[in-house]
């Protein structure tokens, strides 16, 4: 396993969390993203993803945590110091350990699964799938059991109830079809503004085939062909046309797109 080439760094990030942040009271750390699987992980380029659990994000003020880690570090952060992130997606801390043998990317968090609570109303710009996945799928604990897991795992595997399924795509369908309507405007335009419309549909649209599907994806941006093939097990040639391979113009590998995803639309109307 390619984690077994980087125990050093890893072993010295369970020291650096368990002693020089052991005013955290950090209940849990798990190894997540590329570093996971083979298929996804590039030597020289990918980094390891860690994510820390504490519950004083529930006690503390974010900004003490910073300075708490900033003055308790003796560390490169690289180009991201630890700074304070608060979207729909989780309330975190994020930054960079430069290690020699490898970069580390660390995201502090509350024990908590993100936006567990709001599944029905954020599905557009919900985590809440990739969290499953990458997670209590594919995680590797670095430190103790990733948070709730008995409970996460009795309510959300091997997939979440058909109710929250339905109204999580019957919400996310009428986005992708907007986006969707947009790009054959533009395909007709010939207009290259098209690259940003077609990228962020096809993170929603991808998103909506993962739950038709019943999986759960590791990233919907990256590592696509790994969990296209693998995951999904799509045929190849839907694959080529998702990830946009061929010798066309970019007009063409948008209409391409489009087949492959208003195909899958219409079959989801019809069940």
């Amino acid at each position: 396993m390619r984690l077994i080439e980087y125990e050093a760094a890893l072993n010295y990030m369970k020291r650096y969390l368990l002693q020089n942040l052991k005013e955290l009271d950090i209940v849990s750390a798990q190894i997540y993203g590329s570093s996971t699987y083979e298929e996804g992980f590039i030597p020289g380029v990918s980094d390891i993803d860690i994510c820390v659990f504490t519950p004083q994000m529930y006690t503390m003020e974010y900004k003490d945590i910073v300075d708490y880690i900033v003055k308790s570090s003796n560390e490169d952060f690289i180009d991201k110091k630890p700074s304070i992130v608060v979207d729909y997606i989780a309330n975190r801390i994020e930054f960079y350990i430069n290690h020699p043998q490898i970069p580390i990317d660390v995201t502090i968090m509350a024990p908590e699964l993100p936006n567990s609570n709001n599944m029905e109303e954020t599905v557009a710009h919900d985590s809440v799938d990739i969290f499953l996945g990458a997670f209590y799928q594919h995680g590797i604990p670095l430190i103790g059991e990733i948070p709730q897991k008995e409970l996460v795992q009795s309510k959300f595997f091997p997939f979440y109830g058909e109710e929250l399924r339905k109204i999580r795509l019957n919400m996310l369908i009428p986005r992708i079809e907007k986006y969707h309507k947009r790009i054959e405007v533009l395909i007709e335009q010939k207009n290259f503004d098209i690259l940003d419309h077609i990228y962020k549909a096809r993170m929603y649209f991808l998103k909506s085939l993962f739950i038709w599907k019943r999986q759960y994806p590791v990233n919907l941006q990256k590592h696509l062909y790994y969990q296209l093939a693998k995951i999904l097990n799509l045929p190849q040639e839907e694959i080529k046309k998702l990830l946009f391979v061929g010798d066309k113009d970019l007009f063409k590998l948008a209409s391409n797109y489009l087949q492959v995803a208003n195909n899958y639309l219409d079959k989801y109307k019809k069940c």
